[in-house]
């Protein structure tokens, strides 16, 4: 490894160079955006949470979403923090979009920047190095979440910027880098620990040295502070542990399954069409939304070349590019029913990636020095980075406005709905139910208001007329009927409360629910809200 001694100025140079490309992707729109596109579901239960901390009082230990159905919006999911950072900037700055989509992408640029220092220490090439930064900036689901309401880029981009402090120590062996690598992979952990792949394989061959079982090429140690590093890395993996147990038994106590928690493990299911449709969506489908075409069958090509061919790339890197490759097909067996609908879980697999590009870089060089340092190769690079961002362009199109953007009445996102809301005197703090609508809040987090939707279980349970008694006893006040050319007065659930219609917003028609409604005596307020 070389020491990565790039000045200042290169980094802001790279970083100019992503605003750059931002403005292809069109982020100077989209970072302002509400949710839009695709996933809207869990878009709209990310971004309702700092909305609440901002109207409710910003208290941490008390995340919510807008859908009141169980525990009455209460749950946790991923660690708060930032959630909560935006929160703070919704109170003081006014509410926005635009915060909680700009942190992401704030720290999914510092993941950047961290790709250009993790590959300048393996490879000790400035050029190459940024160009793999590039690589990741073209593919498109990394770009589509790196400035979304989700949290799996940013936690993705955390881990890196930890990598980028332990590559430094795995050269120089100065310790203080250390403190700072396992702080980010702390926090990375803690918003998706399922982004720990790669630190859970650097992990292993730190255990692999304290057994003597593991060399590096130098017959040195890989970790010559095996005390600090193993305090690090294990209290890093107990307090992981503890928030997840924390999050789960606090789910459990107030009956909350908005954030789904266990495992969808391959076997769990004796359905081998579902098997087969699940790997065609993740393995087929998806896969123009990991990288252009050509760089996908450059990483199938690459990991036969690097785990099985006669040349490895060096003890550490082929380590770290094994034992990553281990953990994601552990990883993707484990939650494997969950990549039938969640593309987003695929960002946990892309360290492997970059340490597999690493590794053949590695090879090129140390074998094919003549082809490593040509020209030639160097503007097939280049070509292979424009094609990718050319391509990731075209795909972040398709999902906000393409065929794979999720189709929704555009009347909710005009802001003279909230007006017209207001003119009607529903208040802020009045609770409403949105139909139709199969998601928990998406509708409500458009109206601004809290209260109730289709969604009455995780599992596809139909809305029946008993929910709507049980919402107005909870305390709804007014049903929405937002798309009315969905037919929704025909229902035979809904009739029954449309005999006091009070205004109408194009498409989206509103009825008072107050002469229906027998409210239940208010619950004084529980500590068992509280993480």
């Amino acid at each position: 490894m070389g020491h990565f001694n790039m000045k200042y100025q290169y980094y802001l140079a790279v970083f100019l160079l992503l605003a750059g490309i931002s403005f292809l992707y069109d982020y100077h729109n989209t970072t302002f955006d509400k949710p839009a596109g695709n996933h809207l579901w869990r878009q709209a239960q990310s971004a309702s949470i700092p909305f609440n901390y901002s109207r409710e009082g910003l208290d941490i230990t008390k995340p919510r979403q807008l859908n009141h159905y169980q525990a009455k919006g209460y749950g946790v999911g991923e660690f708060p923090v930032f959630y909560y950072i935006s929160g703070i900037l919704y109170a003081i700055f006014g509410e926005s979009e635009g915060w909680l989509r700009g942190l992401h992408l704030l720290l999914f640029f510092g993941g950047l920047l961290s790709i250009v220092k993790i590959s300048y220490n393996f490879i000790n090439d400035v050029f190459l190095a940024v160009c793999l930064s590039l690589m990741f900036f073209g593919a498109p689901l990394l770009v589509y979440y790196g400035n979304n309401f989700l949290p799996d880029v940013a936690a993705l981009s955390l881990i890196l910027m930890g990598w980028g402090f332990l590559s430094e120590y795995l050269f120089d062996k100065n310790k203080l880098h250390l403190y700072p690598a396992f702080a980010l992979f702390l926090l990375g952990g803690l918003l998706k620990p399922l982004m720990l792949i790669s630190v859970l394989a650097m992990g292993g061959i730190f255990i692999l040295e304290c057994l003597g079982w593991y060399r590096s090429e130098k017959l040195e140690r890989e970790i010559e502070h095996p005390g600090l590093f193993g305090i690090l890395f294990f209290s890093m993996l107990l307090l992981m542990s503890g928030w997840v147990l924390l999050a789960k038994g606090y789910n459990e106590s107030i009956g909350s399954t908005y954030f789904l928690s266990d495992t969808a493990a391959i076997w769990e299911r004796q359905n081998m069409n579902m098997v087969t449709y699940t790997i065609f969506r993740s393995v087929f489908l998806w896969s123009e939304q990991y990288f252009f075409t050509f760089t996908n069958w450059l990483i199938l090509f690459l990991i036969p070349v690097v785990l099985l061919g006669r040349k490895f790339p060096g003890s550490l890197l082929y380590s770290l590019t094994l034992f990553s490759f281990m953990g994601c097909i552990l990883f993707y067996t484990y939650w494997f029913y969950q990549f039938t609908s969640h593309d987003y879980y695929v960002a946990g697999f892309y360290p492997f990636f970059l340490f597999l590009f690493l590794s053949g870089l590695t090879i090129l060089k140390k074998y094919y020095n003549n082809i490593f340092k040509s020209y030639v190769f160097r503007f097939l690079i280049v070509g292979l980075i424009i094609s990718n961002i050319i391509h990731s362009k075209e795909q972040i199109r398709e999902r906000y406005r393409g065929h794979m953007a999720e189709k929704v009445n555009a009347h909710l996102y005009e802001e003279e709905l909230q007006s017209y809301l207001s003119d009607l005197n529903i208040k802020n703090d009045d609770l409403i139910v949105s139909m139709p609508d199969r998601t928990p809040c998406f509708s409500l987090y458009l109206l601004q208001r809290a209260g109730y939707s289709e969604w009455v279980g995780n599992f596809g349970a139909k809305i029946k007329k008993e929910h709507l008694d049980e919402f107005m006893n909870s305390g709804a006040e007014y049903l929405i009927l937002n798309d009315t050319s969905a037919g929704f007065k025909s229902k035979p659930h809904v009739q029954p409360f449309l005999d006091k219609p009070i205004g109408r917003y194009k498409s989206i028609q509103i009825y008072d629910l107050s002469i229906y409604n027998t409210p239940t005596i208010p619950e004084s307020p529980q500590d068992s809200t509280r993480l």
